[in-house]
């Protein structure tokens, strides 16, 4: 996009496909780059996740690649679409120019990153989680820098910089400054009782949502005021709606939701997950949590994003295997019947929060650039993401 003076926006390739876990982070980034004048370019892999998640950012330039999950064990179908997707990226970078690329981890991340680096772009990574996945393990060597959100992360990542930044998290849950009698209000519920926000990650949990349930009775019977808001993922939304009919609490069910922060600032205590892009935005809203880490999750990552949020006192993890609708129940009614307690994890998970982390990554990438631009014989000013095209062109 060229601007007055030959004066063009720096591009930036954030390739953040697959699952909400790479996505929102993505768009994160994405709004971040936008502050300083950059113009962000999504790589996304076409899944129903990035549909809603995208679904409110349509001035976002996003690029859809035929790639859906890895299988490096000889599929000759995997190895063709990773090819297809990495010369239909590679042909993106070169004729929009783009100047850096960064992933956010995934399947998606791969064929991006290879791209950029055959082209000479400067590349990063950002790995959210406390234990890296494969994708990120596999490019980590390859770019420029790595960003992870977690210390932890640090010991298990090989590449030539490494630094934490924290995991960004979108702007709407920093802007958000409502009280959560304000949201509860706006959501149509009793603005002075308790919420209990169920959610099992962008694409649901099955076994969240059955433990919740069968567990709904005995919660009723000792907190009959709880409201519950419960986000089901899009293949449970029917059944688990069907349920709540049944029930005499007052509830709102939602198959994805558009108003996270709106709906998580209305919550007195969390049921989640363990996914890191979840609980940066349980960080940065003050919410305290019952994790139930996903037990299939790659290298049971999950389970270790939970326990270093269970050290710092901001949440309790429940195992899945140990989740019965019984000990589950108590647990949830222990914790909503202790406000003292709810506040001291409240204040804990709060302490975990990076709000900044996007505008850390922002400002690093561009100094990289500014760097090899200049390297590259490019004298010309930049300022806030804004070159002088005719000296770097």
């Amino acid at each position: 996009m060229n601007g007055r003076n030959g004066i063009e926006k720096l591009r930036v390739g954030i390739a953040c496909g697959g699952t909400g876990g790479h996505l929102f982070p993505g768009i994160a980034l994405a709004e971040a780059f936008e502050k300083v004048n950059w113009e962000p370019l999504l790589f996304v892999a076409g899944t129903r996740i990035e549909s809603f998640g995208l679904s409110s950012q349509s001035g976002l330039r996003t690029l859809t690649l035929p790639i859906r999950g890895f299988n490096f064990a000889g599929s000759v179908s995997f190895l063709s679409r990773l090819y297809k997707a990495y010369k239909l990226a590679r042909s993106f970078c070169q004729e929009v120019g783009v100047r850096a690329v960064i992933g956010t981890g995934g399947y998606v991340s791969v064929p991006v990153i290879l791209a950029a680096r055959q082209l000479g772009i400067p590349t990063f990574l950002h790995e959210s989680n406390a234990i890296p996945g494969r994708a990120n393990r596999l490019l980590a060597r390859m770019v420029d820098r790595v960003f992870v959100g977690l210390g932890p992360a640090l010991s298990h990542i090989k590449a030539r910089k490494v630094t934490v930044t924290g995991t960004p998290v979108r702007i709407e849950f920093l802007r958000e400054r409502r009280t959560p009698q304000e949201c509860r209000r706006e959501l149509g519920l009793d603005p002075e009782a308790d919420v209990l926000l169920v959610m099992g990650g962008s694409q649901g949990a099955m076994a969240i949502n059955d433990l919740v349930l069968h567990s709904l009775e005995m919660i009723h019977r000792y907190l009959p005021q709880l409201q519950i808001i419960h986000v089901t993922g899009p293949r449970d939304y029917s059944r688990v709606q069907a349920q709540y009919k049944q029930r005499r609490m007052n509830h709102i069910i939602l198959e994805f939701a558009t108003q996270m922060p709106l709906v998580m600032r209305a919550a007195s205590l969390a049921v989640a997950r363990a996914g890191a892009s979840t609980l940066a935005e349980l960080a940065v809203m003050g919410v305290p949590a019952i994790l139930i880490p996903y037990p299939h999750a790659v290298r049971n990552h999950q389970n270790f994003n939970a326990k270093f949020y269970e050290r710092a006192g901001g949440v309790v993890v429940l195992p899945q295997s140990g989740a019965t609708p019984g000990v589950f129940a108590e647990l949830v009614c222990s914790l909503l019947a202790n406000t003292a307690r709810l506040s001291a994890m409240s204040e804990a998970i709060v302490r975990l929060a990076v709000p900044e982390a996007a505008d850390r990554i922002v400002e690093i990438v561009s100094e990289v650039v500014v760097n090899s631009l200049k390297t590259a014989g490019a004298n010309g000013r930049l300022r806030t993401g804004v070159v002088d095209i005719s000296a770097v062109s």
